[in-house]
């Protein structure tokens, strides 16, 4: 239906709620000719766009990042661009492809090959700084003009091993027959000490007196980086120390190279 007004222009209120709309329009002039009726199209899109960093991961200590991704999406009017910020504080990227300088963060154009579904920025010039942590920030805008941001960050480490300490704590290192101790391990990042280490995956092996390996247990890390085995109860998945000598104890991290080296402790029976 067309509303009728008297005079050279209007205004007229679209309820966003609608989403699409289509306004059609025409003009009558004084002798009731009529002109052509035109449309305009407006696309009201409440949605905000999703942006997620793949790589790295949160929290990564890595010793190589070639590429930076991820992934976006948009059930609106579909995602128009996704860009990032790489800095570390102080040092950013200020132009794709170069390297860091003393600047403030700017956001630089992400490549993509199917809509920005999944996005990617290679290293380029990058020459990350060993014991850094930097910050990659990701914001994904639609053709409406909604926008999304999130964020990571990842320390790098060049050497071996990186700056972290592993340390293996026995409340008894002289047992009796068939007794139980607590072997407590204790991660630490020795460049964030307040960083969440929850889910640090750890490994402590458990070797007889005659240098037999007896059982390795694989286990993770607390919040401050803290986890406590009870050894000796001779249970499924455990150890009993019922021959006489000394038992070594070593503990370091699962599969990862960039961490600290083995801690050892001795217990004797």
């Amino acid at each position: 239906d067309f509303i009728t007004f008297n005079g050279s222009s209007t205004s007229v209120t679209i309820d966003k709620a609608l989403a699409n709309v289509d306004l059609r329009f025409y003009s009558v002039d004084a002798d009731g000719n009529e002109g052509e009726t035109k449309s305009r199209n407006y696309n009201f899109d409440l949605d905000f766009p999703l942006v997620t960093i793949e790589a790295p991961v949160a929290g990564a200590l890595l010793s190589v990042l070639d590429n930076i991704s991820g992934t976006s999406s948009d059930t609106g009017t579909g995602v128009a661009g996704v860009q990032i910020q790489i800095t570390d504080g102080f040092n950013s990227v200020i132009a794709a492809g170069n390297n860091l300088t003393e600047n403030d963060p700017v956001w630089l154009p992400v490549n993509t090959g199917n809509g920005y579904a999944t996005w990617n920025y290679p290293r380029g010039s990058i020459a990350w700084i060993s014991d850094t942590d930097y910050i990659i920030n990701a914001r994904v805008i639609d053709a409406a003009g909604n926008i999304t941001t999130t964020s990571t960050s990842f320390t790098y480490y060049s050497g071996q091993p990186a700056a972290t300490s592993l340390a293996l704590a026995l409340t008894s290192s002289a047992i009796p027959n068939n007794d139980t101790t607590d072997a407590s391990l204790t991660f630490t990042r020795l460049n964030n000490t307040e960083q969440d280490q929850t889910g640090t995956e750890v490994v402590l092996h458990i070797t007889d007196p005659d240098g037999v390996p007896l059982l390795d247990v694989t286990t993770t890390t607390n919040f401050s980086g803290q986890v406590t085995i009870t050894l000796g109860t001779g249970l499924a998945g455990n150890v009993a120390f019922d021959a006489p000598g000394q038992y070594l104890l070593q503990a370091e991290f699962a599969g990862n190279l960039q961490m600290a080296p083995v801690s050892s402790e001795t217990i004797s029976f």
